[in-house]
């Protein structure tokens, strides 16, 4: 069966050895804002491939697919015969607010100390496979149910928002021409899918520590984790400057960890900057394309303010990149429009430098009058120096010459503003 049409699995399954603490009333478990994010993106510009997948004959294929590999590749376990699975099963279900037939499986071949969710909407499903069920203390049984249950919880979200969504990504990242930024999006959405299930794990063992004490010892086989060190470890991690790798499925220990204490600490919104790390051309998922695009068409506005600025080669260059570039900008929205760049640097310094002389240099006859308006601009977003030094190593230009037109921009840009009114009326435009 492939991955993703299981849960990401946490580490290993469960047993109880006394009975399961009453579960407390249904809490919520708060969507993270990227997944809501990635599932409105994908819903306006894939709208095709949402509704195939959206289709219910879809959706009742692969419930049947699933029972079937469940019944060939697992021995499926009975209320009778595993009290204390279904009793720590059931805690997790009640805490999360999940009320539907439950059934519980043991593994047949593979899969080592692992533990997973066979998702069918109105059903679920809980594979465990290898020696596991004297590994855990209750409050951690019933944490690492609460993680399994939870993916359900997330994809019968919205009409199964959540899992079309994760089909569709899957399917376009499947395909020998992926586009990398759909690759990187599908990953995160799966990092964040599995941080979502940790607070499902959170929850049903009303601790954090508790979730943490169970994904340590899924993941290392230590019998008794210390879970006040480790958070040490994490805290020398991110000391470092370190944010989460893009690739597998599962996010790093550490940086669940986090993650976990983030958002028990009403901080969630921290956890972006450890999975996505800062805006960089290199390094950009769908949306991200998506919000650059946008902000980079916005930018283009601001050089070609300069009336010098509009003509032919340099209005060309412009909208190469943004073919409807409209040029009315009020001083207002300019000034806005700067202080979002701003926010950029230094991640994108490279990138508006890059886009300024671009624009600057499109037209040989002006390209003195086009550094002037790149240096003026750049200037106003505090990135000059470096636009100096890049325009030093694409062009010929000297140091003294970018100086003296630094030096005399005020007289400068007055007489290439009248030049460019004198051939406006010279047009007759």
């Amino acid at each position: 069966m492939r991955l993703t049409e299981k849960s990401g699995a946490l580490g290993f399954g469960l047993a109880m050895n006394e009975a399961a603490a009453a579960p407390r009333s249904p809490v919520s478990v708060d969507v993270p804002e990227y997944l809501s994010r990635l599932v409105a993106y994908l819903q306006e510009e894939e709208a095709s491939l949402w509704k195939l997948f959206a289709q219910p004959q879809t959706l009742g294929n692969m419930a049947d697919a699933t029972r079937l590999e469940l019944l060939k590749h697992t021995v499926r376990l009975s209320r009778d015969s595993q009290p204390e699975l279904y009793a720590a099963a059931d805690h997790a279900a009640a805490c999360l607010g999940i009320s539907k037939p439950l059934h519980l499986y043991q593994g047949a071949e593979g899969g080592g100390c692992n533990a997973a969710l066979f998702f069918v909407p109105e059903e679920l499903h809980v594979v465990l496979w290898g020696p596991i069920q004297e590994r855990l203390q209750p409050e951690e049984q019933r944490a690492l149910m609460g993680h399994e249950l939870a993916h359900h919880l997330l994809w019968t979200l919205d009409n199964g928002a959540y899992w079309i969504a994760d089909r569709l990504l899957d399917a376009n990242c499947r395909e020998a021409d992926a586009d990398p930024a759909q690759e990187l999006a599908a990953h995160r959405f799966q990092f964040y899918t599995e941080l979502y299930a940790d607070r499902g794990a959170v929850l049903a063992s009303d601790s954090v520590d508790t979730a943490i004490r169970l994904l340590l010892k899924t993941k290392t086989g230590l019998s008794d984790p210390d879970v006040s060190a480790y958070r040490d470890q994490v805290e020398d991690v991110f000391a470092k400057g370190v944010v989460a790798k893009d690739g597998g499925t599962h996010p790093e220990e550490f940086v669940r960890v986090k993650s976990m204490d983030l958002w028990k600490a009403g901080q969630a919104e921290e956890i972006a900057s450890i999975l996505e790390g800062p805006l960089s051309t290199q390094h950009l998922d769908v949306m991200q394309q998506q919000e650059l695009d946008h902000l980079t068409r916005s930018f283009l506005k601001l050089p070609m303010q300069y009336a010098w600025m509009q003509g032919e080669a340099m209005l060309g260059q412009a909208r190469l990149i943004d073919p409807n570039l409209k040029l009315e900008l009020s001083d207002s929205a300019a000034e806005g429009l700067r202080e979002e760049i701003r926010e950029r640097v230094p991640e994108l310094e490279d990138y508006w430098c890059y886009l300024l002389l671009d624009l600057a240099l499109a037209e040989r006859d002006l390209e003195e009058a086009g550094l002037l308006a790149a240096l003026l601009e750049a200037e106003a977003l505090g990135i000059r120096e470096r636009l100096e030094e890049l325009a030093r190593n694409v062009t010929k230009i000297t140091l003294k010459k970018l100086s003296e037109l630094w030096g005399n921009r005020e007289e400068l840009a007055e007489k290439f503003a009248q030049e460019a009114k004198e051939g406006v009326e010279e047009a007759g435009l």
